[in-house]
């Protein structure tokens, strides 16, 4: 009998150990504060690039996502043409997901910026089509696109951004005209207004750690920043003690305790929503050169925040404690 029990327990932690993905893999050996490269497949120079013209997918933006659902990256990008690409942490590698949706003007293939949200409950991917009032959803059971209501009275406008917030169960589209959402009970656009960040060249990001979501900087407003919380409600936070522009900078959410960081050049900043101190984090060392594009996506459930351009590169956050903020 403990023959039996022996073989049991030696079959389930090898299988735990089979499963274990190349990205489990490489993260366990990883300490905080640092980089490490992840091999992956069908990953080539021209996985970032449109297959009509060559040009760069991922230019002025930091909007892939991950599906915790599905363990899989996201990201839909363009210039002068579409592409969607993901990658599938179980097998390891890319591919293009089809169809693409119907672009609704000609001559307007510009950047990417923040038009990009996912809803990860409902299986749906948002993509708002840069100058136009228009947001389409590509919902990955049908694998069809199917357009939002257009919201109304609101100017084609470049540079603007959205995101899906679940706690309120609704999708932003901040421009410059100010702030609105779509709510899924009413199936109707919601103006909320202008509010202390622009909306031109912005960045905004949901955080389910904190269940909020913060609005930053900007061409016009560059350091200002911006939380609503799932009750709407807009509070004005302490500025930022850099400029942060979505062409140039990258918003991302730190897994391990909900702050934000903020990517400048080569520095790394912590931000504490609550607190509304700024850290500059100590020893970081960015290892993307400053022709690359890299799109990152938080992963909460291995603590890590993935990059890809290139290289796909995996960072593992420093958490900013108290007293080293003192």
């Amino acid at each position: 009998m403990k023959t039996i029990w022996l073989l049991c327990f030696i079959f389930f932690f090898v299988s735990l150990a089979a499963d274990d993905s190349e990205l489990t893999k490489l993260i366990k050996g990883m300490e905080p504060n640092t980089w490490a490269e992840l091999k992956t497949s069908n990953h080539d120079k021209n996985l970032m690039k449109v297959n009509v013209n060559g040009y760069h997918i991922a230019g002025w933006t930091d909007d892939g996502v991950w599906d915790e659902k599905n363990k899989m990256f996201l990201f839909m990008g363009f210039r002068q043409g579409l592409k969607f690409i993901s990658y599938s942490e179980n097998s390891n590698s890319w591919k293009e997901i089809l169809p693409l949706p119907e672009w609704p003007i000609k001559d307007n293939f510009g950047h990417v910026y923040g038009n990009n949200a996912f809803d990860e409950k409902r299986g749906i991917y948002y993509h708002h089509f840069s100058a136009t009032n228009l947001v389409t959803g590509f919902n990955f059971e049908s694998k069809k696109w199917d357009l939002l209501p257009a919201i109304p009275n609101s100017p084609g406008q470049l540079a603007t951004g959205i995101e899906y917030f679940p706690d309120a169960d609704c999708l932003f589209r901040h421009a410059n005209d100010g702030l609105w959402y779509f709510s899924f009970k009413t199936k109707e656009w919601v103006k909320i207004g202008k509010i202390a960040v622009c909306g031109y060249h912005s960045l905004l990001r949901y955080n389910p750690l904190k269940k909020e979501v913060l609005f930053v900087g900007g061409s016009h407003t560059p350091n200002a920043v911006v939380r609503i919380d799932k009750d709407l409600k807009v509070t004005e936070l302490t500025s930022t003690p850099v400029p942060l522009n979505i062409r140039f900078e990258r918003l991302i959410v730190n897994p391990i305790n909900g702050h934000y960081l903020f990517i400048k050049e080569n520095e790394l900043y912590d931000f504490d929503s609550e607190t509304g101190i700024y850290t500059k984090v100590p020893d970081f060392k960015y290892p993307f050169a400053a022709t690359e594009m890299p799109v990152p996506a938080t992963v909460y459930s291995h603590k890590v925040i993935f990059f890809v351009d290139n290289k796909v590169m995996i960072y593992k956050p420093l958490e900013i404690k108290a007293e080293e903020k003192k």
